[in-house]
């Protein structure tokens, strides 16, 4: 189809270990599903893992839940995982985050060629392509096979953003901003306000003297928009900072419907908009000052100094 860029098939079973925790276990060809998977925002499939030669243990790359059900580390003991009446012995050679494809967590994947035992015939494919009709692609699926189900991600993304944890989490991180700002200006705001009269008697001591409106904002500007600069500056370096440090101990897994980790990275637009619009606040109650002071006259205030 047109779109397509790259397709991958996969045979999936369900398997057990001799502890009795129960596992989902992937038969794919590692170049081409890590050619499928690879496509898709997040790490990159370890398919150097997949490549050993062992003569009796499959390597196999696990989700976390996974190798913890296994009970060993990568690259410690294999272990056999019983697959009704046959069983593979399977060595972990690497960890992934989720297995795209996959309907459970705990999930291992092992490459196709048989070590003494054949793998099930393929039940799933895996299609990726920048430019996918996703109707037309589900409606030539449904005339080949029927009973076959297309899962497209755009519509599981779309189902996610509007999950109700989701709304909530956005509509609180909304409303912290709209605090956080409200006082930012609040607090900028009294700051310019409790100076006010000592710029107002410097421009009117200044217009005296002949300076025009346009360099009392010039003059206004050089003295009050340092130190908000700076004020700026340190909030977005603070702000940018707080992710790498609070990330890790973050666990946002539950609003992805996935086990999978989630990168909490910092997001430029919004702090560069946060620091553009604090600046531009104070330009602002500087200009109206100055238009203010000039439209009183200096006789006023040059009076109310004295």
């Amino acid at each position: 189809m047109p779109g397509v860029e790259a397709t991958a098939t996969a045979a999936t079973a369900t398997g057990s270990l001799s502890s009795g925790s129960s596992l989902s276990v992937m038969w794919v060809d590692p170049a081409q599903y890590a050619a499928v998977v690879d496509q898709a925002p997040g790490p990159r499939f370890p398919v150097a893992a997949l490549s050993g030669n062992a003569a009796t243990v499959l390597p196999a790359v696990a989700t976390p839940a996974a190798a913890q059900a296994v009970g060993s580390a990568v690259g410690a003991g294999p272990a056999e995982v019983s697959e009704g009446s046959s069983s593979i012995t399977i060595g972990l050679a690497g960890r992934i985050g989720s297995v795209p494809g996959a309907t459970t967590n705990a999930v291992v994947v092992v490459p196709q060629e048989p070590l003494g035992t054949s793998p099930p015939g393929p039940d799933l494919m895996l299609v990726a392509g920048p430019r996918l009709d996703g109707a037309r692609l589900s409606a030539v699926v449904h005339r080949a096979q029927p009973d076959a189900s297309v899962t497209l991600r755009a519509t599981a993304l779309a189902a996610l953003r509007s999950a109700p944890v989701l709304q909530a989490a956005r509509t609180a991180l909304t409303q912290g901003l709209a605090t956080a700002a409200g006082f930012g200006v609040l607090i900028l705001l009294m700051s310019l306000v409790l100076t006010a009269q000592t710029r107002e008697l410097t421009l009117a001591s200044l217009a005296t003297m002949g300076l025009r409106r346009g360099q009392a904002q010039l003059l206004l500007a050089a003295e009050a928009l340092p130190p908000v600069v700076a004020a700026a500056i340190g909030g977005v370096a603070c702000a940018w900072l707080l992710a790498p440090l609070v990330g890790p101990s973050l666990n946002l897994a539950a609003f992805s419907g996935t086990g999978s980790a989630i990168v909490v990275t910092p997001a430029a637009f919004p702090l560069a908009a946060s620091a553009a619009g604090l600046v531009l606040a104070a330009l602002v109650v500087l200009t109206v000052q100055t238009v203010i002071s000039y439209y009183r006259g200096s006789t006023r205030a040059l009076r109310i100094a004295d």
